[in-house]
């Protein structure tokens, strides 16, 4: 590479590039140390033959000029077109390379100068084969276009091929040796230097052409080395890195800067690492070539990946994170055993030493094909075990991005690191030629491993970009925006006609955003129920974004990172500002979008709200101040009967709301009786709470404390003891095995979100165990046990706190039934979807309510307006019918049951009203309205209105909260409702509404679902116009029809600014 790059830069002069590799490597070992981490040593190397290169150029222009003439001379009688395009291309090339950007620069460098196929293209640069594949073509057309301007006409297929046979030729073999001698005497000024040396070099290799002198001066260093150890044996034993395989980008949604491969013999760690060890959880073997992800994380989302194995011992040294980075995302991988995530930083001290233990998986697989039957190979599948992350563990279950798994030539695949207790297991399937594919599979099932998914053809999206005077726009990116989404999302560049197109897109809901330069960008959102042909944009003129990033005495930033909102976009924008601080975007849009700023050593701006006037906008950034920007806990744990350390140990935090109780998180780990644990101190939460967890310990608490108070140390005394244990039983009073026993606690309870399902996440308790063959289970001990729910498939029970770790023999009671019809003006409504559920809250002593249990389950009305649910809890239920739009919907002619253990109830929904009618009129609307979106609700007036919900500060003792607070909750509950949404010309009819006085409520809102600008889930969209008044329905006389109630045009009062 290095060779290569100097021999063109010096017009083909051998003797003179030899001259300029030399003074190169001298230079990689003179600033080796601090090139150790250097995101992508070739373009750094690439980068260094340049500025050497400009050195010497400036005394051998003149035999520059003769050599220059002679490449003409050849190019006249070269007979090779290839050959003719090479010799135009050779003077050109590394001026042109410079233009590019660094991103497109390296693109080239990795695929034509180093000769790497696409797959291992995107696993350098973080990137699927598919997108690797992209971004090589678009960089490759920009090169083409900069030799194009300097005369130099190809296509760019034929680019691609002389640059793949012209941009590296072998070094000359006697050079590996001088540059040895030269690099070593520089590095010989600094021992670190050595085999900071030796990992660039190996990173930095290409082709096998120039291993073997790579190879000449790795094994020079090495002696060396050894050598000069020997001489001075009181000097600290070298830091060798551990191995590393080519790094990749993860799944894990943050933009990856650089991916690092730095391979090295073994995986002895150095005093800046963290000693990982992984071993399998149930012997405590070692795992050799277990894989990890390392995601380092900047504040604001930015990030490095670095991919790493263990070495035949199953350890390796894991980084400790260094300035920018302030998190570190840990995936492990190993073959047949459950994958796992922790996380560094943030607050999170990363140890010394750590042991990770992975539990046996349990094999899945099956075979992909098309609609014809035919095998798919090349699908590649991702898995997710759908319970997403507790942040009360330190470590968890999670498929990374190592786990994916790609089909063979046959179409099969096999994945043998599923949990054993998953439930099911989530696959999204994605290949070039088919439609994303989604399907779950139960790992218990008897398909489990022979499991057929068919991925279709799926459709066309075609469209052009135009500007405003319908004049194509070539250049111009068009990318799928999936908010929130994990997986890659799509994006292709219009050509000269402006057009663009989408091969086997899935059907559904899709959104397309259009940027391009001097423009504003636009968005549209498309249903996808068949191939699109003719998708329209045109872009109007983009408006200038400027700013200036200072500090708080008005002192530029320089280097300052600015971007749109990640999370929260539609469209991405990044830039970094001047040495005076200042930014600017000549293609933002006329609406405002959100904004963040970051820079070293300061605290980040975040979602600040701009406006592209022109005006130039002032971001003060306020400089970080660890002791008032943080809050530093420290402790001691002890045995409270010996008072001695502990020596391992868990502390989880919690933030406290006055009125509402918050799960515990993982805050850090202790060991030797000691802990450290660090959080923001800037929360809208003024108190907190530390819970110390131990195996064979009963749990201690802290009282309240207020983060004004900052920093502190605490003491923790712990008893011995265990939690909760006993023998559940089946409701004939067999042994229930596989049951699920779930203690609730004041900061969590249990959430079922199916039939005898349930819920993990912040819902539910982490106090879980599952029952033996012989029904028994041991629960760990939890602080302020509230009571004991046991799930299983024949039965259901909910017990009340007993007082004693010893609970007994737990009888189910069989799962309920319920049965109804719906109906709607005295008819059968089919198609309907009922809801059933509950919600029972309970108090914590310090008044702040909580979950204790509910459920939520879904069924659809048949043609006679029938509805079931099977496996309903016993005990209170309301049903109710539920209608959904979009991002909106409501609940409508609800009633309360009580359901009975072992038998069916019945129920009727509606049927007692009449219809009312009306339409809504907004005159003078500034934005166009959808009416299909607008909601038209009801609800009734009740002599005991619930008003504001009472706070705990208001009170003086707990039970006058308590007693306030179950009054406002049941009258609210007590009110009914009913809803419809407008037809497309604002009319609307809501079905079946009883006799009563009701508050009649529409608003329109300015959904802006084809906006640019950022989604605002903290709150709904902004009013435009709205209407609140009282109706009242009359009974319906006996024996008489159900007649509508037409309320007549209604107009909404326009909002005024």
């Amino acid at each position: 590479l290095v060779h290569s790059a100097a021999l063109r830069e010096s017009r083909g002069n051998a003797s003179q590039a030899e001259d300029i590799t030399q003074a190169v490597f001298t230079e990689l070992a003179r600033h080796a140390t601090r090139l150790v981490r250097h995101p992508a040593i070739a373009g750094w190397l690439y980068t260094c033959v340049r500025r050497t290169s400009a050195n010497v150029r400036r005394a051998e222009e003149r035999r520059q000029r003769r050599e220059q003439e002679a490449f003409a001379m050849n190019e006249i009688l070269s007979p090779d077109p290839t050959e003719k395009l090479w010799q135009q291309v050779r003077p050109e090339l590394d001026d042109v390379m410079h233009e590019l950007n660094d991103e497109d620069r390296t693109a080239v460098v990795l695929r034509f100068f180093e000769g790497r196929s696409l797959k291992e293209v995107g696993l350098a640069l973080g990137l699927t084969e598919n997108a690797a594949r992209m971004r090589v073509e678009r960089s490759l057309e920009k090169l083409r276009d900069l030799l194009s301007q300097r005369g130099v006409k190809s296509t760019a297929s034929t680019l691609a091929a002389v640059l793949a046979a012209g941009a590296v030729m072998s070094a000359p073999s006697m050079l590996a040796s001088t540059v040895a001698t030269s690099a070593l005497t520089t590095a010989a000024s600094s021992g670190p230097a050595t085999f900071a040396l030796k990992k660039l070099l190996s990173a930095a290799k290409g082709k096998a052409a120039a291993a073997s002198g790579l190879l000449v001066l790795c094994a020079a260093l090495t002696v060396w080395h050894q050598v000069r150890s020997n001489r001075a044996g009181a000097e600290n034993a070298v830091q060798v890195q551990p191995a590393v395989p080519a790094a990749r980008v993860g799944d894990s949604g943050a933009q990856v800067e650089s991916a690092v491969p730095i391979p090295a013999p073994a995986n002895a760690v150095a005093s800046s690492q963290m000693t990982l060890q992984v071993v399998d959880a149930e012997t405590g073997e070692p795992l050799p070539n277990a894989k990890l992800h390392l995601n380092y994380l900047r504040q604001d989302g930015r990030g490095t990946v670095v991919r790493q194995v263990t070495d035949a011992n199953g350890r390796l040294g894991v980084d400790g994170l260094q300035v920018p980075f302030r998190g570190l995302n840990m995936f492990v991988t190993a073959d047949r055993h459950v994958p796992k995530v922790t996380t560094w930083g943030f607050g999170r001290a990363m140890p010394a030493e750590y042991t990770m233990k992975l539990e046996r998986g349990v094999t899945i697989g099956g075979a992909v094909v098309d609609e014809a039957g035919q095998p798919i190979p090349g699908a590649k599948i991702q898995f997710d075990d759908g319970r997403g992350n507790d942040p009360a563990l330190q470590e968890n279950i999670q498929f990374g991005p190592d786990t994916a798994t790609v089909t063979d030539p046959d179409g099969r695949w096999s994945c043998n690191m599923v949990p054993k207790d998953l439930e099911q297991v989530s696959l999204v399937l994605t290949h070039p030629e088919y439609a994303e594919t989604t399907a779950t599979i139960r790992p218990d099932a008897p398909e489990a491993n022979h499991s057929t998914i068919t991925m279709k053809a799926g459709y066309t999206v075609a469209g052009a970009v135009q500007d405003p005077n319908g004049n194509p726009i070539e250049g111009a990116k068009v990318s799928e925006v999936r908010l929130n989404s994990e997986y890659v999302q799509l994006s292709k560049m219009t050509d000269a006609s402006g057009t663009f197109e989408f091969k086997n897109m899935k059907a559904g809901e899709l959104m397309l955003a259009v940027q391009a330069k001097g423009f504003a960008p636009a968005l549209r959102t498309l249903q996808v129920a068949g191939s699109l042909a003719a998708v329209q944009f045109h872009l109007g003129p983009g408006q200038l974004l400027r700013g200036r990033v200072t500090d708080k005495d008005g002192n530029p930033i320089a280097g300052a990172w600015a971007e749109t909102t990640r999370g929260r976009r539609k469209i991405e924008w990044s830039a970094t500002t001047d040495a005076d601080g200042r930014f600017q975007w000549d293609s933002a849009p006329p609406e405002p979008l959100l904004y963040s700023f970051q820079a070293e050593g300061f605290n980040r701006a975040y979602a600040l709200t701009l406006q592209a006037d022109g005006s130039e906008h002032e971001i003060k950034l306020t400089r970080e101040q660890p002791a008032k920007d943080s809050i530093q806990i420290t402790g001691t744990v002890v045995d409270a009967d010996t008072g001695l350390p502990l020596d391992t140990f868990q502390v989880l935090r919690s933030d406290l709301e006055p009125d509402w109780a918050s799960p515990f998180e993982f805050g850090a780990a202790g060991k030797d009786g000691r802990f450290s644990l660090s959080f923001s101190a800037s929360s809208s939460r003024p108190a907190y709470q530390l819970q110390i967890e131990k195996e064979g310990y009963l749990p201690a608490v802290s009282s309240d404390l207020l983060k004004e108070d900052g920093s502190r140390t605490l003491e923790f005394k712990l008893q011995r003891g265990s939690g909760p244990s006993g023998v559940v039983l089946l409701p004939g009073g067999e042994p229930a095995a596989n049951a699920t026993v779930l203690l609730c606690t004041p900061q969590a309870g249990v959430t079922l979100d199916g039939p005898a399902h349930v819920e993990r996440g912040l819902n539910t308790t982490k106090y879980r165990a599952q029952t033996d063959q012989s029904g028994k289970f041991s629960l760990p001990a939890a602080n302020a046990p509230q009571g004991l729910i046991v799930v299983h498939d024949q039965g259901y029970a909910e017990l009340s706190p007993a007082g004693s770790e010893e609970w007994g023999n737990v009888t189910l009671q069989p799962w309920g039934r319920v049965e109804g019809q719906l109906m709607l003006d005295s008819k059968p409504a089919a198609n309907e979807r009922i809801v059933a559920g509950n919600h029972v809250a309970r108090y914590s002593d310090a008044g702040r309510r909580f979950n204790f249990m509910s459920f939520h389950l879904e069924a659809k009305t048949d043609s006679a307006g029938r509805f079931s649910f099977d496996k309903v809890p016993p005990g209170q239920c309301r049903i109710f019918r539920q209608t959904l739009f979009y991002r909106t919907g409501f609940e409508s002619h609800e009633t309360s049951i009580v359901v009975h253990a072992g038998a069916a109830t019945q129920v009727v929904l509606g049927g007692t009203g009449r219809p009312i009618t009306g339409k809504a009129l907004l005159s003078g609307a500034t934005v166009p309205i959808n009416w299909q979106t607008v909601p038209v609700q009801l609800t009734s007036k009740t002599a005991d209105q619930p008003g504001s919900r009472p706070k705990r500060a208001d009170f003086s003792s707990h039970e006058a909260y308590v007693a306030a607070a179950d009054r406002f909750f049941e009258a609210r509950s007590a009110r009914r409702r009913f809803g419809a949404f407008c037809n497309s010309d604002g009319s609307f009819r809501l079905p079946d509404v009883p006799a009563g006085t009701y508050e009649l409520e529409i608003k329109v809102r300015d959904s802006k679902l084809d906006s640019v600008g950022a989604d605002e889930p903290a709150g709904p969209a902004p009013e435009v116009g709205s209407l609140t008044c009282e109706i009242i329905v009359p009974e319906i006389p006996e024996a008489q029809s159900a007649e509508p109630l037409d309320l007549g045009t209604l107009e909404l009062v326009p909002r005024q600014d």
